[in-house]
């Protein structure tokens, strides 16, 4: 039906595309006033520029795929429109990317050519792997007493979305010269995303310290919770500091700093200790390329003197990573004392993995708890490690697998970063610290490749730039290879 609406010369009938677009409008329209009439204003608002989405899905499919990447914080938080089938939810995130998949699919296999067919890289290999060995612990999982309704979610979210994804972005970087650049803008602009996510989340709760610690299992800037946020940040800030750089970029300049501002200031407003320790990171990580310097000695100054401004966030922070439980009693802050929890959560997490090596296919993590911890009554629903989260979810040999993908990204970006003479080999430095960084977070705080915020709402915009940047760097590689 799309191509009709095209002449051979490539002309848009323009009245047969706004019936198309009046029609998409108001079954849109029609299925938000059945699942929660509270949300019809936005759909009426968003009338106008239906049209040229549909404009620019039809003629620029790519250029649709990277606005998707780039409003990724956002769609995220839509997630709040959601229709329930049981304890699987299907949200606005999931709709937009079966659409562009299946889209991207028949753009494939429209024009597939032989003679041009990719191989897969080592890289693509080992995932496909973790990818199958995640699908057998979902069959093993099947015979635990659990949700399986948010074990299937789970795993739509964090593995089937994710990864065909991570291929749909493969093709088009194979496919289409130079769109590793807009790839790195796309990327950028989601700090801008978040920041209006962020904008709407504290005019409900209230700009205040008390209000942004209380809440912050549930905002997260398009996560509802701080700490997905945080690892959002790890992989998004280095690629900003690459843009701001980098004088290809210096037509964006302007954007690309607001874009920095956003993140930064949004990383300190999360309250969260592994953000800030992998903000820290990355800074010192990139104070070894020489041009990133004057601008690393800027954020310190403007944080020395936002930290005397806001001094009570300053307080704040040091109680967090130093405090004892003794100071609220003697008139001091009332502290948080999430860092001993996770001993307790990390031994459970090791009970688990050691009892069920082969994985619980999806909230294992609330079975094990129930099962081996000394308080059940206390929830926790995630393990807050990464690797840990793996292994028990996906099991021991998946775990295997995600630490091989690892080691063979920071083999392959290394030898990337060597390549002096390529134009990007500094950008691979950046995506070194990047991948560091999300180690680092997911070591300390916590890291999945999907959450259910409010144990309902799917999320995973994170470990979409999770697999940015493995597929930047699969691509390069792979490209570099090809020509000696």
């Amino acid at each position: 039906m799309i191509k009709a609406l095209i002449n051979d010369k490539g002309k848009i009938y323009v009245l047969p595309l706004l019936l198309v677009s009046l029609f998409i409008y108001l079954t849109i329209l029609a299925g938000i006033l059945i699942i929660d009439r509270r949300f019809y204003l936005f759909v009426l608002l968003g009338l106008p520029v239906l049209p040229v989405i549909v404009f620019i899905v039809i003629n620029r499919l790519d250029f649709a795929f990277l606005s998707y990447i780039a409003l990724t914080p956002i769609i995220q938080a839509l997630s709040i429109i959601h229709y329930p089938f049981g304890s699987f939810v299907i949200t606005p995130d999931m709709v937009i990317h079966i659409l562009l998949i299946a889209a991207i699919f028949n753009q494939f296999l429209y024009g597939y050519d032989p003679a041009n067919r990719y191989k897969l890289s080592l890289l693509d290999k080992v995932l496909l792997s973790f990818v199958l060995l995640s699908v057998f612990a979902l069959i093993v999982g099947s015979y635990f007493p659990i949700d399986h309704g948010k074990r299937i979610l789970l795993y739509y979210a964090g593995i089937f979305q994710t990864v065909t994804f991570y291929f749909c972005l493969l093709y088009y970087l194979h496919r289409i010269e130079n769109l590793t650049e807009n790839l790195i803008l796309a990327v950028s602009l989601t700090a801008i995303s978040a920041a209006v996510v962020a904008f709407f989340e504290i005019r409900t709760i209230g700009l205040g310290l008390i209000n942004l610690y209380l809440a912050r299992q549930s905002i997260g800037f398009g996560y509802h919770n701080t700490n997905l946020f945080g690892m959002h940040a790890a992989l998004v800030f280095p690629v900003i500091f690459y843009a701001i750089t980098e004088p290809r970029f210096k037509n964006y300049k302007m954007l690309l700093w607001i874009s920095f501002i956003c993140i930064s200031v949004l990383s300190i407003m999360t309250i969260n200790r592994g953000t800030f320790v992998v903000i820290l990171f990355n800074l010192f990580f990139l104070f070894a390329i020489k041009r990133n310097r004057k601008i690393i000695f800027a954020f310190f100054t403007a944080v020395a003197i936002g930290a005397v401004y806001f001094s009570s966030l300053l307080i704040l922070y040091f109680n967090r990573f130093f405090g004892g439980g003794e100071a609220a009693g003697k008139g001091g802050i009332a502290l948080d004392q999430s860092a001993l929890y996770r001993l307790e959560v990390w031994e459970v997490g090791l009970k688990a993995v050691i009892h069920y090596p082969l994985g619980m296919g999806g909230i294992g993590y609330e079975y094990a708890w129930q099962k081996f911890a000394h308080d059940a009554k206390l929830f926790f629903g995630t393990p807050h490690q990464l690797f840990l989260y793996i292994a028990i979810d996906y099991g021991v040999p998946a775990l295997i697998a995600f630490i091989v993908l690892l080691f063979v990204f920071f083999k392959n970006a290394r030898y990337l970063y060597k390549l002096k003479s390529y134009e990007y080999s500094i950008f691979f430095y950046h995506l070194i610290a990047a991948m560091a960084g999300y180690i680092i977070h997911g070591f300390l705080t916590g890291g999945e490749l999907s959450h259910l915020s409010g144990h309902v709402l799917p999320n995973n915009g994170y470990t979409y730039m999770l697999m940015i940047v493995l597929a930047l760097v699969s691509y390069h590689y792979y490209k570099q290879k090809q020509t000696g």
